[in-house]
């Protein structure tokens, strides 16, 4: 790899859709009204709450009024949620329409001609709307020194604060951006990012308004994720592990290199051949699931939960499905000149990161397999007593037995999720409907026996002896990690005569191998009667 130059930061540096941008903004007279609306609204808030607040000192019950310190930290809070929310709603809408208002005013075309670089498009773009939000964070900083007066606030949650909203206006830039690649029109793009805004904050509210515990340390990680809990917790000591560090740190890094991603996403889908440019792609994607999968296992670790070992594998399971599918998946067909070159069932580490082909998702799969055994065992043998995870019934697990299990049981639904991925995109001939469908089919096959186990369970307690209603389980990879971090002894569920000496994640992994190998054998046939085209 070549040392960075000079002429790689051209896209900061000298480049005219920044100046572009930020011209055509500023000049007119919707910036400042856009300005004078979020001043307003910030100006309107801190009002009424030291309205209510002075009106309480003066009033009969001012022996129940805040003092001046809390108040103080109430109104930091209360000015920083309406912060996180302004910026949540105005971000998307300067970034939707960067790159399909281009298309749609057929200047589009105009760009690419021109020696700007996708990245240098899609960057300027990007810098220039964040750099307005920046204008509006900096614009708000004399209401924020209100609270100052009052105490109750540390200058280093001000800074870390400002620092995250920063981050999440690049984030939600991000949002926009990628979408305003992929959607038809400038309509589409903001109604999906806002879609994609929303669904991001309810899935990471969670994290951010766990229990906070007596001595400030935040039940469960990744508050700074969440763009409430990036203002509210940004301060706030966090434990991973053994290590204890400030809420801003696992939040600047996750949502920076979710940014990142979104911006190559752009940034590809830019490209005149987008699977050859895939590297810088699928290393930063990698990079960012193996760095949420440690945060959240180090949180696991930190509660302490009788059911760590199960919580820990099954993040796994479920990150390998959430993104192997859109590894797995393409437009169509694998690209090459003949159809007896058109093989699925390869193995080839160094063309899984360098092409973004149908014929790479049995490498991709597997090596996103391989690298969250790597990571749950690093994790299990740090957190074992001399290599036995101590179950909470007494007795323990050997490391090495779990590690096998899981390394099976991983490597078997990478196979599968390779298997629907490939064969949905041979069928559909569209990335949308392939990567919709292998989630859909995945959750089915995944969630339902369990769920319908555990209703016939409820109705009848006698199913509990029924070979037919227990033998859905084998279908499931999270009944098979249970049945393998089980304090019990046995086997949860058993399949016919047999079964009683063999755990039931060996026959989980057995079928789902054998499902995976057949679906790409199929979908190798299906790719040979074909016709040739670029993909």
């Amino acid at each position: 790899m070549r040392p960075l130059a000079l002429a790689d930061f051209d896209w900061a540096l000298d480049n005219p859709v920044i100046v572009k941008e930020l011209r055509s903004r500023m000049r007119g007279a919707k910036a400042y009204w856009l300005l004078l609306g979020y001043l307003l609204v910030l100006s309107l808030t801190m009002f009424l709450s030291y309205l209510g607040w002075w009106t309480a000192q003066t009033s009969g019950s001012a022996g129940n009024a805040p003092t001046s310190f809390a108040a103080g930290r109430e109104f930091f809070s209360i000015l920083f949620y309406v912060q996180a929310s302004l910026v949540s709603l105005i971000t998307p809408a300067l970034t939707s329409g960067a790159i399909s208002i281009e298309r749609e005013q057929r200047t589009f075309e105009l760009v690419r001609c021109t020696t700007l670089s996708p990245r240098a498009i899609v960057l300027g773009k990007l810098f220039s709307s964040v750099s307005f939000v920046v204008l509006l964070l900096i614009c708000s900083l004399p209401l924020v020194s209100l609270c100052f007066l009052l105490g109750g606030v540390a200058p280093d949650e001000v800074f870390f604060s400002y620092a995250m909203l920063i981050c999440d206006a690049f984030l939600f830039g991000a949002f926009g951006i990628v979408w305003s690649t992929c959607a038809a029109n400038t309509a589409a793009a903001t109604a999906l990012a806002y879609g994609t805004l929303f669904g991001f904050f309810f899935l990471t509210v969670t994290f951010s308004f766990g229990a906070i515990l007596p001595r400030g340390v935040v039940a469960f990680g990744l508050s700074a994720v969440n763009p409430i809990g990036a203002v509210t917790c940004a301060a706030t000591m966090e434990r991973y592990f053994r290590l204890t560090m400030p809420a801003w740190v696992p939040g600047l890094l996750l949502n920076g290199l979710l940014t990142a991603v979104l911006c190559l996403i752009s940034i590809n889908r830019l490209e005149d051949y987008p699977w050859r440019r895939a590297t810088a792609l699928r290393v930063t994607t990698f990079v960012f699931i193996a760095l949420l999968v440690f945060f959240l296992d180090g949180a696991t670790v930190a509660r302490r939960a009788p059911n760590t070992t199960y919580d820990l594998v099954a993040m796994g399971i479920a990150a390998l499905m959430l993104f192997g599918s859109p590894f797995t998946t393409g437009d169509s067909i694998p690209d090459g000149e003949t159809r007896a070159s058109r093989r699925l069932l390869t193995f080839n580490p160094v063309a899984a990161f360098r092409e973004a082909t149908l014929r790479n998702s049995v490498s991709t799969a597997i090596l996103l397999s391989v690298m969250l055994v790597i990571e749950t065992a690093l994790v299990l043998h740090a957190t074992s007593n001399n290599g036995v995870v101590v179950k909470s019934s007494g007795g323990g697990l050997s490391v090495v037995g779990i590690v096998a299990a899981v390394a099976c049981l991983y490597v078997s639904t990478g196979l599968t999720i390779a298997g629907v991925g490939v064969l949905l995109s041979l069928l559909f001939r569209n990335r949308w409907a392939s990567v919709v469908f292998t989630y859909l089919v995945l959750t089915l096959t995944s969630l339902v026996p369990s769920f319908t186990y555990q209703y016939l369970t409820l109705l009848d307690i006698k199913n509990m002896s029924h070979p037919a209603w227990i033998n859905m389980l084998y279908v499931s990879p999270i009944a098979a990690l249970d049945n393998l971090c089980s304090p019990s002894t046995q086997p949860a569920f058993r399949l016919l005569a047999f079964a009683d000496t063999v755990p039931a994640w060996v026959v989980t992994a057995c079928l789902w191998s054998v499902v995976g190998i057949l679906l790409l054998v199929l979908a190798e046939s299906v790719a040979k009667k074909m016709p040739s085209t670029d993909q």
